[in-house]
């Protein structure tokens, strides 16, 4: 859970600030709602294709955005 609370976190505070930049509107119901989607949909999909090889399935690292990645980005000159 604690994991859960700061990827939300961390994924609301990249939403918002380029929300701001990009004159978009933030729902933080659809950005937790596409969140835990999107870690659903991993978990399965991992799940699937570990069984496929027959490797032991272990599961699959919590997804998150990473506001210092995007930046990082953003400064390079990618375009948003």
């Amino acid at each position: 859970m604690p994991v859960a609370i700061v990827a939300f976190a961390d994924t609301s505070a990249l939403s918002r600030t380029y929300g701001v930049k990009t004159l978009m509107p933030v729902d933080p119901n659809q950005e937790m709602i596409g969140l835990g989607a999107a870690n659903l949909a991993a978990g399965l999909v991992t799940r699937k294709l570990l069984k496929i090889r027959e490797v032991e399935a272990r599961g699959v690292e919590p997804l998150s955005s990473s506001l210092s990645a995007q930046t990082s980005t953003r400064l390079s000159g990618d375009k948003f």
